[in-house]
């Protein structure tokens, strides 16, 4: 059933809601850290989706679920029944998409609808989710866990894909139950039993660990390593053992020819940080985020994300460096 403006109140956001649009520039920005994405020949498109309701709305405010059928079954599969996506709706039509193809389905006859759905299925290319946040921190409120942080972890990825830290103390049912609600709220599948046999990882993780005077672990296809500060860590008046998300890790993930992506997050305190980010960057490992997990740890963490594909020992070597500028556990 098709609603305006804000008459549908069971969806999370009013569906006379705006997209978000690209300002127009006179030029390109050249200074470092911008980054660029296509412009999809295809139609601006807001889907809503509260329970079974589901509404999709085009730049002007227009009902498009009628013309899209099979975009309203795909969104109805999802897990999450909570949601507002930002996005482009697009034809795939050989190895381009089809601008004409998307304008043959405004067409009064719903028999010539269905028709050129099943030929000509469209697709959303999703660039926002922007009401999971707001469900998450809802269901985290109300059963009284703070958010201390969120952000990004990575520069690009696909869907996008957003980190919230929280802090809280009480009963541990109660706090269950509230982690419990926030995670019903995203697409993150129930806990599986580990693999009974770890997949081969294709990195020379000898010449890696040499090179980080540690010894990794084999997890799931990552080869990883999770450090802990020599410092005693306190917040809210509690001291925080290294398992409460304190530690230093650094994943190494094979690509293929002996190269790694790496991946994870320095603790550091703030004397440490421009030596860390001297020491990454001098080794071409990108700098993604640096910022706080928590209000009142003390001393003060800083936690620092970053990204590289690269051979793996040679990347070990210089995340070896940035190791060596923090207060870590000496290497057992």
């Amino acid at each position: 059933m098709a609603r305006s403006g804000t008459e549908a109140t069971g969806f999370p956001l009013p569906l006379d809601l705006p997209p978000i649009e690209a300002r127009l520039v006179d030029e390109l920005p050249e200074e470092p850290g911008w980054q660029f994405e296509p412009k999809w020949d295809g139609f601006r498109c807001l889907a809503f989706r509260a329970g079974e309701e589901i509404e999709l709305r085009a730049k002007s405010g227009k009902p498009l679920g009628r013309y899209f059928p099979e975009m309203l079954a795909v969104l109805r599969r999802l897990e999450p029944t909570s949601f507002v996506l930002d996005g482009e709706l697009v034809i795939p039509v050989g190895e381009t998409f089809s601008f004409d193809a998307l304008q043959m389905r405004l067409h009064p006859a719903e028999s010539r609808i269905k028709k050129l759905a099943a030929e000509t299925p469209a697709v959303l290319i999703v660039e926002d989710d922007l009401d999971l946040a707001r469900v998450m921190t809802a269901a985290l409120q109300s059963h009284g866990i703070e958010q201390t942080a969120l952000h990004k972890h990575l520069l690009e990825q696909s869907p996008p894909v957003w980190w919230t830290h929280v802090h809280a103390m009480g009963d541990p049912a109660q706090l269950a139950r509230g982690l419990k609600a926030a995670l019903d709220a995203t697409a993150i599948p129930a806990a599986a039993a580990p693999p009974a046999q770890q997949p081969p990882i294709d990195l020379d993780t000898a010449g890696i660990d040499a090179a980080l005077g540690r010894k990794g672990t084999a997890d799931s296809g990552v080869y990883k390593f999770t450090l802990a500060r020599r410092d005693t860590i306190v917040d809210d008046g509690h001291v925080v053992p290294p398992g409460f998300g304190v530690t230093t890790t650094i994943n190494f993930q094979p690509v293929g020819g002996g190269q790694a992506a790496v991946n994870g997050d320095f603790v550091m305190t703030a004397p440490e940080v421009q030596n860390v980010i001297g020491a990454l960057r001098k080794g071409g490992i990108a700098i993604v985020e640096l910022h706080n997990h928590s209000l009142t740890d003390n001393p003060r963490l800083f936690y620092l994300h970053y990204w590289a594909v690269s051979d793996g020992v040679t990347l070990a070597k210089t995340l070896r460096t940035a190791l060596d500028a923090t207060n870590l556990q000496t290497a057992g």
